[in-house]
């Protein structure tokens, strides 16, 4: 593998550092609380999940359908675990609320949730 031959030949290391903002559910409502979760697919687990898992959240997988890109098998475990560290820059969370699916198709409304940007 591509990592195993870096770090070998240069003695390097290979990783991913996300900056995320974490989504926290505005309300306890099981509505809001299933948003954040959604949320926190759609922002992070969109880049997190493939490199730890293999593929996309389940959510993501469920909402978006077609749209979002397929990787074959070999695709899966060549991502799996193709890192030699994981950093995570974590600064501010947000509130979220549950929004009503949208036909329209697109990443603002995919995963069903809004980002409040003032908390009422």
């Amino acid at each position: 593998m591509l990592t195993n031959f870096l770090q070998k030949s240069q003695g390097g290391k290979i990783g991913i550092t996300l900056s995320i903002k974490w989504m926290v559910p505005l309300s306890n409502e099981h509505t809001d609380v299933e948003a954040a979760a959604r949320a926190n697919d759609f922002q992070f687990g969109w880049f997190m999940d493939p490199v730890t898992f293999g593929d996309y959240p389940s959510s993501m997988q469920h909402l978006v359908r077609d749209r979002l890109p397929k990787f074959s098998p070999k695709e899966s475990l060549i991502l799996k675990g193709s890192y030699d560290f994981l950093g995570v820059n974590y600064y501010t969370a947000k509130y979220v609320t549950h929004a009503p699916y949208s036909p329209l198709g697109n990443y603002s409304t995919d995963g069903c949730y809004k980002i409040l940007s003032k908390f009422k």
